[in-house]
């Protein structure tokens, strides 16, 4: 509830217009408590000064995380310095880092960024790289360590990664999306159709994200390559991407119009790679299939 005088708020909400203001107070109306001049127009001006300027852009981060309006500039300010002193990103990388994952403001500089940033440098990471992984795995800043990385890493690092490379940063990246529990499930399906570890890691090192496909969609593509395909499992080492595909609209429906054509011996990379555009011109020219 605001207690504020009616002019009062009419200027926050004023103020507040040029980003997006009905969403940020729909979502969270408390920001109308706050004070516009001493709390309100700092914290929103240290966003914009961080965007370049940019109100559009900002108004994004602030539709997205209003709560991000909660924090203090001198809090804010302390986790922007952290990312430019000792990760060494330029302001415009902090801000896209805001863009994907504003909660990064809530996580501890001492429990959570500065170790996380700390442990990416002594994996080997450069600053450019870390402003990449980050953008792509923001989540990693985010998750808890005891309750969910040290598991996953643990993992990572029995199926044959290298501890602190970039390889393991890569599949750690990946891994972010998915539970512990999804995982461990992916894992124990490829040693059950005879995958070794080190199968796993030359997969998972071509194709990172599939250890983080859900367990049951694997399980029916898997399924599919072998019982209706009559595939090996191991063509998955020369291309893992399969179980990126969804079975129903790319993997099933291109395979029963390829086997008109060729029967069941095809490349699987061939299959699904090709655009939607040239495997139907591909189908034109076979007018067996109409």
């Amino acid at each position: 509830m605001c207690f504020k005088p009616i002019e009062e708020i009419d200027r926050t909400i004023t103020f507040l217009s040029r980003f997006g203001g009905i969403d940020i107070i729909v979502r969270r109306p408390m920001v109308l408590n706050f004070d516009l001049d001493t709390q309100l127009i700092p914290r929103v001006e240290l966003l914009k000064e961080l965007s370049g300027g940019d109100e559009d852009a900002t108004g994004t981060v602030l539709r997205k995380l209003p709560a991000i309006l909660s924090y203090s500039v001198e809090h804010t300010r302390d986790h922007v310095e952290l990312l430019r002193s000792f990760a060494g990103l330029t302001d415009p990388q902090i801000f896209r880092i805001f863009q994907v994952f504003p909660n990064v403001v809530s996580a501890s500089k001492e429990r959570k960024l500065y170790p996380r940033i700390d442990f990416l440098k002594q994996c080997g990471l450069n600053s450019d790289e870390i402003f990449k992984f980050l953008t792509k795995a923001p989540l990693f800043l985010g998750l808890s360590y005891e309750d969910n990385l040290m598991h996953k890493l643990v993992f990572l690092v029995k199926i044959g990664f290298g501890y602190k490379t970039k390889e393991l940063i890569v599949a750690l990246g990946a891994v972010t999306r998915t539970s512990c529990e999804n995982l461990q499930k992916v894992i124990g399906l490829f040693f059950s159709y005879g995958l070794s570890s080190a199968d796993i890691l030359a997969m998972s090192k071509k194709h990172p994200q599939i250890l983080q496909y859900s367990y049951g969609s694997l399980q029916e593509k898997m399924e599919y390559l072998i019982e209706e395909m009559d595939r090996d499992v191991g063509e998955l080492l020369a291309f893992p991407a399969f179980l990126g595909y969804k079975l129903d609209d790319r993997i099933k429906h291109r395979y029963e119009v390829r086997k008109k054509i060729i029967g069941k011996g095809m490349s699987l990379n061939k299959l699904l790679s090709v655009s939607a555009d040239r495997f139907s011109a591909g189908r034109k020219k076979n007018p067996i299939l109409d």
